[in-house]
C-alpha cells in the first residue's frame, strides 16, 4: 500500500478499503492497481485488486480486465472479474465482452452477466440461447445459488424458450424459483407456445439443413436433425399444439445451443395446414 501512498498521497490500510466508487480516488488509484496485477502471485490478493474495478470509472480499463479474465486460472478470482464486468457492461462494449466470452470457449459464466448482455439487440439472440442452455444444464445446486431478484431478471428477459423453462420447473423445491414461477408463469400461461415471427430470412445465412415435411412428421424429423447436427431441442418445439394458430408463410427463428457452444438457428415456416418448412443455419 506504500506504493499508493507515495504516488497519490492517499493512505489506505488494505486493498479492500480503497473506495474506488469515489471517482476522484478511482482516477488516481486504479492505474496503479492495474500495473500491479501481472506481479501478484497470490490469487486472493489478485481477487482483492480485481474487486476495486467494480465501478463505472473503470470502463477505461476494460481491455486490461478482459485480458485478466482470459489469463486468470483461479476460479474465485475469475468470478470476481465477472462481477466487475456486470458493472461495466454498456451498449457500446457489450459485443466486445461477448466476443471475449466466445473466444475463451467459456463453459460457464454467471447468468447475471449474460442477462445484462442479452439486453443488447446486436447479440441478444445468441446470448439468450446460451442462457437457456445453461439453465437446462446447470445442476440444481447452482440454480439454488441465484437470488430471487437474479432469477426474476432472467425470467423477464422476454425470451419464450426461457419462459417455457421456468414453467417446466413448477415442481421444484427451490423456494426462490417457486416464487419467481408464481409471478411470471401462473397456471394459465404454463403451457402456452409463444415463438415470435421474424422479418429476417434464412437465405441470408450459411445453411446446414433444408427440408419440407408433413406436420405429423415434424417432431420425429426434428429429433433426427438434432442428433445429426448435435443441438438440443428447446422443449416448446416438441409441444403437440406447436403450430396451433400459426400464420402461413411467415418465418420464425429459434436459437439453438450446441455442446461446443456453436450457435445455430432453426427456421420454421408453415406452408399450409399439412406441411412445414425447416431450415437450420449457422451465423
Amino acid at each position: 500500500m506504500s506504493d499508493v501512498w507515495q504516488q497519490t498521497g492517499l493512505r489506505f490500510r488494505h486493498i479492500g478499503g480503497i473506495s474506488t466508487h469515489d471517482d476522484k480516488i478511482a482516477e488516481v488509484v486504479l492505474p496503479i492497481l492495474a500495473r500491479w496485477v501481472d506481479f501478484l502471485l497470490e490469487s486472493g490478493v489478485r481477487a482483492d485488486v480485481y474487486s476495486r474495478f467494480d465501478t463505472r470509472a473503470a470502463r477505461q480499463f476494460l481491455g486490461e480486465i478482459l485480458a485478466w479474465w482470459r489469463k486468470e486460472e483461479d476460479l474465485m478470482s475469475k468470478d470476481v472479474l465477472v462481477q466487475v464486468l456486470e458493472v461495466l457492461v454498456t451498449k457500446s462494449n457489450a459485443t466486445q465482452i461477448w466476443k471475449s466470452f466466445l473466444d475463451m470457449n467459456c463453459p460457464r459464466v454467471r447468468l447475471t452477466l449474460l442477462r445484462k448482455l442479452a439486453e443488447q439487440p446486436e447479440i441478444s439472440v445468441e446470448v439468450r440461447a446460451t442462457i437457456l442452455y445453461q439453465l437446462q444444464t446447470f445442476p440444481d445446486e447452482k440454480i439454488a445459488e441465484l437470488t430471487t431478484r437474479q432469477l426474476l431478471g432472467i425470467a423477464k428477459i422476454g425470451d419464450p424458450a426461457i419462459e417455457v423453462w421456468f414453467a417446466s420447473q413448477r415442481d421444484t423445491t427451490n423456494p426462490r424459483l417457486m416464487k419467481v414461477i408464481s409471478q411470471i408463469a401462473p397456471e394459465s400461461r404454463q403451457h402456452r407456445i409463444l415463438i415470435p415471427y421474424t422479418n429476417s430470412f434464412p437465405d441470408q445465412f450459411p445453411e446446414l439443413a433444408s427440408l419440407e415435411i408433413d406436420l405429423q412428421d415434424f417432431r420425429a424429423i426434428l429429433k433426427v436433425q438434432a442428433k445429426r447436427l448435435n443441438f438440443k431441442i428447446p422443449e416448446e418445439l416438441l409441444s403437440l399444439n406447436l403450430f396451433d394458430a400459426w400464420e402461413s408463410d411467415r418465418w420464425t427463428q429459434v436459437a439453438l445451443q450446441t455442446p461446443d457452444y456453436r450457435v445455430l438457428f432453426l427456421w420454421l415456416r408453415l406452408k399450409d395446414e399439412t406441411a412445414v418448412e425447416i431450415r437450420v443455419t449457422t451465423d
